[in-house]
């Protein structure tokens, strides 16, 4: 019902009104049903144990009934009822389970009933091939002359079982046909969203209502099932879900009603970020027209998604209750960034700018975590150095041109103090030249690259809402990450826009020391950005003293046809960080649906509101 409706009907204009409001709000329900069902997951529970349909109902109602030897005693013919299980460890058969039959007989199946692989039964041994079921049935307990039924021992009984039937069958739900008609609905009702915008004729096309129950399903199907994303990631177009996200990611930021839609999208692009074939698609070449608020460009998606998060953590950086968010977007970036081949020019003066802004005292030294937005930084130029060298040489310039910036990183310090703290920088880079300036800067193989215009009202914050981690290899976003982003919303969600003092938890009495500088200074991995600074910047001002080069265009040339081969240090490991599960998430997404749903039932009284609190907020 929800993944084959298409909104725009026939693809006229105006289509979309010959199918009716009842097929609309039929989806718009089944979509909030679908998002509930799913979002139960027990504390312990595993989707891949296996047990029967009749346990599942069972355990989801809470009515689960455990039979006992002494209860069953004297039952059929006074043989005593034990438990047993079904066990796949000698056939290794590729069913789901073991078919129940009517009678003592193989081809007397009963095709309603099944007992899952792994799963208890109770009954009787008829004889040595046959098991009676309590309840009715019969379960060979040979198959092939392989034993299918065993007795039950405690230690299995002892692990966790699922109580969630619908998220077992999503999390095995692996037909390619089935993947790709439930892709293709999500991507057909997220772009109604953009779509419907831009029409020509006034409301010729209709923007479905229900596309937040919609992102939390893609969510739930990046998350639980692998196959799902598998399947995405290599056989389909990711490009075409990514427009829409961004789009929804861009509409949400700066709303604070819109606070869950906007973690709900950073979410998503960080799940998808951690995948190879993701970030390899995002160098085909950009030619759409989603209105995103972004610099006109020639490039690739891999310039849209950048310059999209930027502006996104541009005006997040520095907030209080927005550094989980910050951390997310910018861990998105560093991990596709050894796979994009090439960089448009406006990108990379948003990459540099932005990373000279993280690397200002008043950010760097803020908490005790917020370093990790530099780190990120530092990492995406490092790997675009050591694995995409040769096709960005307007980036290797920019780097140039702001070699100052990695020389002061280089020489880290701790501050002075509060007062002076922008005294370690040699000299101070005027805030209030525009973007514009920057890029007619850029012309001029003479100017420098200008940062982008500090925010009003980004004063540094006292409490940090908790910093998306990771170690070395292939790291994960820790349960903590997903902590602060519950409170990082409900902060935000609860706090004025403005800079006021008063809901601020205690004073920032945090200060860095020097084992702080020395753990920032091993996560700043400089040397192979400062051996290329140091190899290329006395040759091309040898160039430019010569006369050899005379413009940008000069320059680009010869860092095209140059290679840092057997200059550069060995590359280092590609580190991709991704999305590991945690009860925070779970609790934050189980708020958010709620929330939406109560929010989007408002024309019938179907909730008491007087008892529902949509916000929670701890002193």
């Amino acid at each position: 019902v929800v993944f084959s409706y298409d909104p725009v009907g026939w693809g006229l204009p105006y289509g979309g009104l010959f199918k009716g409001e009842l097929e609309s709000e039929l989806v718009d329900l089944a979509s909030q049903i679908l998002c509930i069902v799913l979002d139960l997951e027990v504390s312990g529970v595993r989707e891949d144990s296996a047990t029967t349909l009749e346990e599942y109902m069972k355990d989801s109602f809470g009515a689960r009934a455990e039979a006992t030897e002494d209860d069953d005693e004297g039952e059929g013919e006074g043989e005593t009822q034990k438990e047993w299980r079904v066990d796949n460890s000698v056939l290794q058969a590729e069913t789901h389970g073991l078919g129940y039959r009517h009678s003592c007989a193989l081809q007397d199946l009963d095709t309603t009933r099944t007992a899952i692989w792994g799963s208890k039964v109770v009954g009787r041994q008829v004889d040595d091939t046959w098991l009676e079921v309590e309840g009715g049935g019969f379960l060979p307990m040979l198959i092939r002359d392989c034993q299918v039924i065993v007795p039950f021992k405690a230690e299995v009984d002892a692990k966790p079982q699922p109580r969630n039937i619908f998220r077992f069958l999503l999390k095995h739900l692996d037909r390619d046909a089935e993947i790709d008609l439930i892709y293709a609905g999500i991507v057909r009702m997220l772009s109604t969203v953009h779509e419907a915008t831009q029409t020509y004729l006034p409301s010729s096309k209709k923007g479905v209502g229900f596309y937040q129950e919609a992102l939390v399903l893609l969510w739930h199907l990046l998350t639980i099932n692998r196959a799902f994303t598998q399947r995405v990631t290599n056989h389909l177009d990711t490009n075409q879900i990514l427009m829409p996200v961004l789009y929804l990611l861009q509409t949400a930021h700066g709303h604070m009603h819109m606070i869950g839609l906007l973690h709900s999208a950073s979410f998503v692009l960080l799940v998808l970020s951690a995948e190879r074939a993701f970030s390899v698609r995002l160098n085909e070449a950009y030619s759409g027209n989603v209105p995103l608020s972004i610099p006109a460009f020639q490039g690739t998606y891999a310039d849209v998604m950048t310059l999209t998060l930027h502006r996104v953590v541009s005006d997040s950086l520095g907030r209080a209750g927005n550094d989980a968010l910050t951390e997310m977007l910018l861990t998105a970036l560093s991990n596709i960034s050894p796979y994009v081949k090439c960089y448009a020019l406006e990108t990379c003066l948003k990459l540099l700018s932005l990373l000279e802004r993280c690397a200002r005292p008043s950010i760097l030294w803020r908490t005790a975590s917020s370093h990790s937005g530099l780190m990120f930084m530092v990492e995406l130029i490092n790997n675009v150095i050591q694995y995409q060298f040769e096709g960005n040489a307007m980036l290797v310039y920019s780097i140039l041109r702001q070699k100052e910036v990695f020389h002061r990183l280089s020489v880290l310090k701790l501050p002075q103090s509060k007062g002076d703290a922008s005294s370690t920088t040699p000299a101070p880079l005027p805030s209030e030249v525009s973007t514009q300036d920057g890029l007619e800067a850029a012309e001029d193989e003479t100017s420098r690259f200008l940062p982008t215009p500090s925010e009003d009202g980004a004063t540094p914050a006292a409490a940090a809402a908790g910093a998306v981690t990771a170690g070395d290899g292939d790291a994960s976003v820790a349960s903590a990450s997903a902590a602060s982003v519950a409170d990082a919303a409900t902060t935000s969600a609860t706090t004025p826009a403005s800079g006021s003092r008063a809901p601020a938890p205690p004073p920032p009495s945090w200060q860095p020391d020097e084992e702080t500088l020395l753990t920032v200074k091993k996560k700043l991995p400089l040397q192979a950005v400062m051996c290329m600074i140091n190899y290329l910047q006395p040759r091309i001002e040898g160039m430019l003293m010569e006369g050899d080069v005379s413009d940008q265009a000069a320059v680009l040339k010869y860092l095209k046809n140059t290679t840092m081969v057997g200059v550069l240090p060995v590359p280092h490991p590609i580190v991709i960080r991704t999305y590991q599960a945690s009860p925070y998430t779970s609790m934050w997404f189980t708020s958010y649906v709620w929330g939406v749903i109560f929010t989007r039932s408002q024309r019938m009284p179907m909730y008491d509101w007087k008892k529902i609190k949509l916000v929670v907020i701890n002193n």
